[in-house]
């Protein structure tokens, strides 16, 4: 499964670095102490130390909100064990589960994973590639409404395409940022073909999908 929480940089190392250069240019004179002359070589270094604390913040704020990509992902869905596909080639058409999605040899049904910061947490964006072009799992049009479709879409840059994973017993519940509905198959039907939708109840194995990595 993901590696959910992790960050897209890491910017950890690179805090760390601000904080352990800042601490060096201590040295400098305090206000009310007398001031010496250093050599040119220790304001050089003083200067290069200040320059690479301003690079390291600079870098941080930069890439706070660049995404990463996670891994490629088949998601089948509890109740049917079938797993998600997308039904054709093209933009905005419906997404389904079907049960011979599930081996990773069809490429509309692996969906490649990639993580980006969305307020204190992460969101992902899941693409397919089928042939040449990728899309991105959206909700149809950016809608609200309850049992709304999704889809895939071309776009892959509005909030109806961005998905928060929640962890819940061996899978995930994938909710729609813009929305806070999840995605599920359609009245959780077990037939073949059936169409997912959003919906704002989030509770039941139709809405619970184990992501299975595929690493070809």
């Amino acid at each position: 499964s993901p590696q959910l929480g992790r960050p897209a940089t890491d910017a950890s190392n690179v805090l760390y670095n601000v904080i352990v250069h800042w601490t060096l240019l201590s040295t400098f004179p305090r206000k009310g102490e007398p001031k010496t002359e250093p050599p040119p070589r220790t304001k050089t270094t003083k200067m290069l130390r200040l320059l690479a604390s301003l690079l390291a913040i600079a870098a941080i704020a930069a890439t706070a909100d660049a995404e990463r990509s996670v891994g490629k992902y088949t998601l089948e869905v509890e109740h049917s064990g079938q797993c998600l596909q997308i039904s054709s080639d093209g933009d905005e058409k419906p997404v389904r589960q079907n049960p011979q999605a599930c081996s990773g040899d069809d490429k509309g049904a692996v969906w490649e994973l990639v993580q980006k910061r969305s307020g204190r947490g992460f969101s992902y964006k899941l693409k397919v590639t089928p042939g040449q072009v990728t899309t991105c799992l959206a909700v149809l049009k950016g809608s609200t409404r309850d049992k709304a479709a999704v889809v895939h879409e071309k776009a892959c840059n509005g909030a109806n395409s961005d998905w928060k994973l929640e962890r819940k017993g061996d899978g995930f519940i994938l909710r729609a940022v813009h929305s806070g509905q999840c995605l599920h198959v359609k009245d959780a039907s077990q037939k073949n073909n059936f169409v997912v939708l959003q919906g704002s109840e989030c509770d039941g194995d139709h809405f619970i999908w184990k992501l299975k990595r595929q690493r070809r």
